[in-house]
């Protein structure tokens, strides 16, 4: 069978979509909708490719954005996002659709080309295509049930524990509702950033996010409330039979309250009532093991998954010379951002977070 492979026209949205919404790999993150978010966001360019097959119908298609910060230029699928990487019908359109995003690499003169993938490429695409797989991330899936009291079992004695005592605690968790919600979330993950020294981006990103996923029930945040006020929150986004654990944010202030603890079952139990099968924790590196094991107490999974890398695979360890102007800039940056005021790191922190990603 003929495969071809072209750039996205906006002729070819509608089909896009659909392609997406029917695949069993799709995610919110291959959306139009998130490629418009970021666009808008990070200026990035979207170079995103997709695969017709000799009936001109959409058998793949592959996100891509154009990023150029301190490790240098590449094509990344996909930039700020857990997931990415190329969906398709067949192993020919999987190979041809990454053939092309490397040539469309080269062309650009980027550094490499980077696929976060959920799941493992054929072995033939790999080789044929001179890919390099990486598996230093790890992903946690917890499975529902609709029987809450089966998931509930599922957690460790103290997450159960947490969860109790946040209650006992008149810790209460509601569904935003309005922008207010969403800036009070959004003001929550400017503290959290702070802790670790990271910048946030901008508000508007997280209205971005709302305006456009919220009416279509692909994104819901939770907030974790102490007399009325938020102490922490969770994003989470909604596509097809899975939850995703997109952003977790809190108030370092009112952790003996175990918010984090509650809003997170709320989420999952939210997820049990409306039908949902898999509740993703999302990517962790696999050095940080006190946050797998956190996921691990809540019944989740974890199974390695891999990123692919043309022509080789990057790391700022082996890279001189990103490693001196990186890690000079990395730690600077952090210690400013820890160190800055809330209202300043609001202002210098959205135009600076592209250049760390």
């Amino acid at each position: 069978m003929e495969i071809t492979v072209k750039d996205l026209t906006i002729e070819d949205e509608k089909e896009w979509q659909t392609f997406v919404y029917e695949s069993n790999n799709g995610t919110v993150y291959h959306l139009l909708e998130w490629r418009d978010i970021l666009k808008k966001e990070y200026q990035f360019k979207p170079e995103y490719l997709l695969a017709r097959d000799s009936d001109a119908k959409i058998c793949g298609v592959l996100p891509l954005f154009y990023v150029k910060n301190f490790r240098g230029a590449r094509l990344e699928s996909l930039p700020f996002s857990i997931y990415g990487g190329p969906i398709a019908t067949t192993t020919d359109a999987f190979s041809m659709l990454i053939k092309a995003a490397i040539e469309k690499s080269i062309e650009m003169k980027s550094k490499y080309l980077v696929l976060k993938m959920q799941h493992d490429l054929q072995k033939n695409v790999i080789v044929e295509n001179n890919l390099i797989e990486d598996k230093y991330y790890i992903r946690s899936v917890l499975e529902l049930s609709e029987n809450q009291d089966e998931t509930w079992a599922k957690l460790s004695r103290d997450k159960k524990r947490q969860v109790k005592n946040a209650r006992k605690m008149n810790v209460t968790v509601r569904i935003a509702e309005n922008l207010d919600d969403v800036k009070s979330f959004y003001e929550l993950e400017l503290l959290t950033r702070k802790k670790h020294g990271l910048p946030t981006p901008s508000l508007r990103y997280f209205y971005d996010i709302w305006r456009t996923l919220e009416a279509k029930n692909l994104v819901r945040i939770l907030l974790a409330e102490h007399n009325e006020k938020a102490i922490a929150g969770t994003m989470l986004f909604t596509f097809k039979d899975t939850i995703l654990y997109a952003i977790g944010a809190s108030d370092m202030r009112y952790l003996k309250y175990r918010p984090n603890n509650l809003v997170l079952w709320e989420g999952i139990e939210w997820g049990c009532r409306n039908g949902y099968r898999y509740f993703d924790f999302g990517g962790t590196p696999s050095d940080h093991l006190s946050l797998l094991d956190f996921k691990k107490r809540w019944g989740a999974i974890n199974n390695f998954y891999p990123y692919y890398y043309f022509p080789q695979k990057y790391s700022i360890k082996s890279d001189t010379a990103a490693q001196n102007n990186n890690g000079i800039v990395q730690r600077a940056g952090t210690y400013l951002f820890k160190k800055m005021p809330i209202c300043i790191s609001k202002i210098v922190g959205p135009p600076l977070i592209k250049y760390f990603g």
